[in-house]
């Protein structure tokens, strides 16, 4: 179940950055404090990656979304 909630939040994630909806940001990034607490308890992340990767994926794409990084 963990698995799952992580991979919607990824989205909501993703969707707020991709598309630059700032007022999502402070969201998105909850959403991320989210998916930190839920990486505790996934035993195999599959093909989606760990927490750590999505993270470092994220800056990668979006490390200019300073919005985002300091919600």
């Amino acid at each position: 179940m963990a698995e799952k909630a992580s991979l919607l939040l990824r989205a909501m994630i993703d969707f707020a950055l991709t598309r630059a909806r700032t007022k999502r940001y402070p969201h998105a990034a909850r959403h991320l404090e989210s998916c930190a607490s839920l990486a505790r308890r996934i035993e195999d992340f599959g093909a989606w990656g760990d927490h750590q990767t999505y993270v470092a994926e994220l800056r990668a794409q979006h490390g200019r979304k300073t919005g985002f990084w300091s919600a």
